[in-house]
């Protein structure tokens, strides 16, 4: 009878290739291994359904590899493994920011890791909810994550992804000079409320 081990471990998303591993530990020479990802090796297909190349897989999720051990003297053995490949956890947040006040909106997309990492040459990107104008502080949070590999390929079911809160922040500018002007206008009475114009600047600068 042939003696093999099946050694395949579970792997975890790298960006590389991975496949199964049978250990044959008798005979201890000459035997030979078939391979079908597309289905069971019998002692009537292995030969055409079969391939000597070990199949593998890249991407997470789950692949069942047949196989078909024969070597002279020994009854044939057939089975299957699986190639299984766990999603990276990552936990991703936009960079926190802040800036002193100047009546422009503060926003922040840059991605940045927290917690675990991306494989190399990957690369995230991401769009945020949080905008702020005012003095003050607001959540920033993430709306959606594309991670893509260096050729651009979108790589992003391969990460299980946390998405973090980022904070944006405006402090207000010292010393600033806030005038406030009322419009003046002349009108004929009509019987109904009128409201002048205003206009509002923080050192000499209108907001809008």
């Amino acid at each position: 009878t042939i003696d093999f081990t099946d050694l395949t471990d579970e792997f975890t998303f790298n960006g590389e290739a991975h496949t199964i591993t049978l250990d044959v530990t008798k005979p201890t020479s000459g035997e030979k291994i078939y391979y079908s990802k597309s289905e069971e090796l019998t002692e009537s297909n292995y030969t055409v359904a079969g391939f000597t190349d070990k199949p593998s897989r890249t991407d997470a999720g789950l692949t069942t590899v047949y196989y078909y051990i024969v070597a002279d003297n020994y009854n044939d053995i057939s089975g299957n493994s699986t190639i299984s490949i766990d999603k990276k956890a990552v936990t991703i947040k936009p960079q926190d920011a802040s800036k002193t006040y100047d009546g422009i909106a503060l926003t922040s997309n840059t991605a940045e890791v927290t917690a675990g990492s991306l494989v190399s040459g990957h690369k995230a990107t991401i769009t945020t909810t949080g905008t702020i104008t005012n003095v003050g502080s607001v959540d920033n949070e993430i709306a959606t994550v594309v991670i893509k590999d260096a050729s651009d390929n979108d790589v992003t079911a391969n990460y299980e992804v946390t998405k973090a809160t980022g904070k944006l922040t405006i402090t207000a500018e010292g010393d600033a000079t806030l005038d406030i002007t009322l419009g003046y206008t002349e009108v004929e009475y009509d019987g109904t409320a009128k409201e002048p114009s205003v206009k509002v600047e923080v050192d000499g600068k209108e907001l809008a």
